[in-house]
């Protein structure tokens, strides 16, 4: 897939960025996920956001649904400019780290689902990797829900 920060390929416009901030996954978190490294992203730039709705998935001929068992299923992205929120379920917004030049990131810091976005030069827009969609990232991040939880809280009692 051709990177969307090389020029020959991307377009350069900041729709994607301008429509909704990009979600990482815990793997974007290079110390790890931990208490401490969720903190210090909550109290930056990013905010917790989750999915909304029927939240199953297909493993082999099983279907897991998630929804059963009873968790809010969050997730990290950068803020909408504006706000401040710790949880912003918002749908959409400009993304906080988008400046007149671009992205403030380098591009192997960006969110994995910024980082997927292969440019349509014929469209005029990207298309996302199915595997960085929002909902395949919403069930990555579950099983870090009990941490993310306990910073919610914590973060709440300052």
């Amino acid at each position: 897939m051709s990177k969307n920060n090389e020029s020959n390929y991307c377009i350069g416009c900041g729709r994607c960025c301008k429509q909704y901030p990009g979600i990482l996954e815990p793997e974007d978190l290079k110390d790890g996920v931990t208490e401490e490294s969720l903190t210090k992203l909550l109290t930056t730039d990013y905010c917790l956001d989750y999915w909304e709705g029927n939240l199953t998935e297909k493993k082999g001929d099983t279907v897991i649904n998630y929804n059963l068992l009873g968790q809010t299923a969050y997730f990290i992205r950068p803020r909408v400019k504006g706000n401040n929120r710790l949880i912003d379920a918002s749908w959409g917004g400009e993304c906080s780290l988008l400046t007149e030049t671009g992205c403030s990131l380098k591009f192997d810091d960006r969110p994995v689902q910024c980082r997927d976005l292969e440019p349509d030069i014929s469209q005029r827009h990207c298309h996302g990797d199915e595997k960085s969609n929002k909902k395949q990232l919403a069930i990555k991040w579950l099983q870090y829900n009990d941490l993310i939880e306990q910073v919610i809280r914590k973060l709440r009692d300052k």
